[in-house]
């Protein structure tokens, strides 16, 4: 039976009472439909789960599912505040067996799309090689592949059982059950906090179509899959300028990665790695410097960028502290600096504390796994855009290792 969230079209029949109830919500999803386009969708507008089980790594060439269909109130003004809600697991076909990572249970992936139901069906129904979709996919919580990332986009995960160290959210430490995740822009992420509305940014374009194609195998990032180009025929630049370590650069188009690529920082190439599928070069100074990317059949690309300086700490991190302590790390806050992605974990790559915002200081509360803990304050720069609209993003960083006792 389809589950309809925000209709709450799904009841429960009441113990010895006769009648009928909505299911209490696992989870609640306060999302905002946007648009930047003067052209405002066609009605009917539905919402809808998609769930994409080779986004974990472990399950390659699984499709993906629909779930939780619901129609939005939707009267052609935009922007347009809605509430989504999961009432049940995810379905048993989106799960993903959690062994292939060293865990033990099920865990599963999904994004929140918007969509025309073309063909008035009241679901998404998702289209093959052969056969495309005869629904329209406007929009997704994860953003749009093809353009700039959202300053904040976001994803829904679940898990039913515990994580093996090679979990991709591994060091969240997830309990059963939904979380609702917060990504910054192209890097950072966090658990969304409470009262996090979900950006649906309503873009349109053709590429958002690979979240209805059930060939769509996030394996390897997207790639071209029901004929259709999750980066519209052009390619991205994935990494970053680090500031206190060799920069790394992916380059990859809807084909999968670019190993013909000239990548050349501040003039000097950077040697493409196979095993890694990266272009890797020397540690680059706070300031500024340029990025050259060619690739064959594109325009050349230059990218100006801004390192800022290393993170400066106004208290020490210190060397050790006893069982209990609560740790407080301040620094001084810097105008170059978007967003501050702050991480400390212990010797198994656990968060004990971890938090995306433009503060300059915290306090954890008192810590109780011994060990070595790594402190991190990175400095996320904004992105840098080049000539040819792709961009990078320069980080710099403070750190430190406490041993608590």
């Amino acid at each position: 039976m389809r589950r309809f969230g925000l209709l709450g079209v799904l009841l429960a029949a009441l113990p010895g009472a006769g009648c009928l109830i909505p299911p209490s919500p696992l989870l609640t999803i306060h999302a905002q439909l946007r648009s930047d386009s003067a052209t405002p969708p066609a009605a009917p507008v539905r919402l809808a789960m998609v769930w994409v089980p080779s986004w974990f790594g472990t399950a390659e060439g699984r499709p993906p599912v629909v779930s939780d269909v619901s129609e939005v109130a939707y009267n052609g003004a935009l922007p347009l505040d809605v509430v989504f809600e999961l009432h049940h697991p995810p379905p048993e076909a989106a799960m993903v067996d959690m062994a292939g990572s060293g865990g033990k249970g099920k865990e599963a992936y999904g994004v929140l799309v918007a969509f025309e139901d073309r063909n008035g069906n009241r679901t998404l129904d998702l289209g093959t090689s052969s056969a495309p979709s005869p629904d329209r996919i406007i929009g997704v919580s994860e953003g749009d592949p093809s353009l700039p990332p959202p300053l904040h986009h976001t994803f829904v995960a679940y898990y039913d059982g515990t994580p093996g160290q090679d979990d991709v959210l591994w060091t969240f430490q997830l309990k059963t059950g939904y979380t609702l995740f917060e990504g910054h822009s192209d890097y950072g992420l966090r658990l969304a906090p409470q009262g996090t509305v979900a950006g649906v940014e309503l873009t349109n374009t053709d590429a958002l179509q690979i979240y209805g194609c059930a060939e769509m195998d996030q394996t390897w990032y997207l790639q071209v899959a029901c004929g259709i180009d999750p980066y519209a025929g052009d390619y991205r630049i994935f990494g970053a300028v680090n500031e206190w370590k060799e920069s790394l650069f992916w380059v990859e188009d809807g084909r999968g990665p670019r190993s013909d690529a000239t990548v050349v920082l501040d003039g000097s190439p950077l040697p493409y790695d196979a095993q890694s599928g990266t272009y890797d070069g020397a540690r680059p100074a706070a300031g500024a410097h340029t990025l050259q990317v060619d690739v064959p059949g594109h325009p050349t690309e230059l990218i100006s960028v801004s390192v800022p300086a290393p993170v400066q700490l106004t208290t020490p991190i210190p060397a050790t502290v006893p069982m209990g302590t609560r740790l407080t790390v301040a620094w001084s806050d810097d105008p170059a600096i978007e967003l501050y992605d702050v991480l400390i974990y212990d010797q198994d790559s656990r968060y004990i504390f971890h938090e995306n915002f433009n503060e300059n200081s915290f306090t954890t509360e008192p810590i109780t796994r011994g060990g070595n803990v790594a402190v991190r304050v990175l400095g996320l720069g904004p992105l840098a855009f080049g000539t040819q609209g792709h961009w990078v993003r320069a980080v710099s960083r403070a750190a430190g290792t406490i041993v608590v006792e």
